[in-house]
């Protein structure tokens, strides 16, 4: 099971959480159509995080199941929740790299371990900004 965390600064307001699940729920169905993920179950969950830490991911690859689970309290705004989701997702199209990254962890070789983690973390980023400006240039 592959698990990876988003950290941002903790908002100073937030919206309810009620209303964060659903806008969670609506932008996982969004995206798993968008990203062609539709064998997937992919659940949300609201959960208390760790300051910093606005969502995260578990994976089971082998199963085409995930669940994000999103800390609504560190969210200002349904935009930002969103975000949140999006990044995860990515996380979910990188699920065979995850695995691998998982694996190298496993074989006691952490400094390769975290630089693979590192890159995989790189990878989603570069994939948000491109989405972004896919989302720019379609307007």
């Amino acid at each position: 099971m592959t698990q990876r965390v988003l950290v941002r600064d903790k908002s100073t307001k937030s919206i309810p959480q009620d209303e964060g699940l659903k806008v969670a729920e609506e932008a996982i169905n969004r995206f798993r159509e968008a990203f062609s993920l539709t064998d997937w179950r992919i659940y949300a969950e609201t959960h208390d995080l760790d300051p910093g830490n606005l969502a995260n991911c578990s994976i089971l690859d082998a199963y085409q199941k995930a669940t994000i689970r999103i800390d609504v309290t560190q969210h200002e705004s349904e935009e930002e929740v969103v975000e949140s989701v999006r990044h995860e997702m990515i996380h979910l199209l990188l699920s065979p790299i995850e695995f691998v990254v998982d694996r190298v962890g496993q074989m006691e070789r952490s400094d390769l371990s975290a630089a693979a983690c590192e890159g995989v973390e790189r990878s989603v980023r570069m994939i948000e900004k491109a989405m972004d400006g896919l989302a720019k240039a379609s307007k």
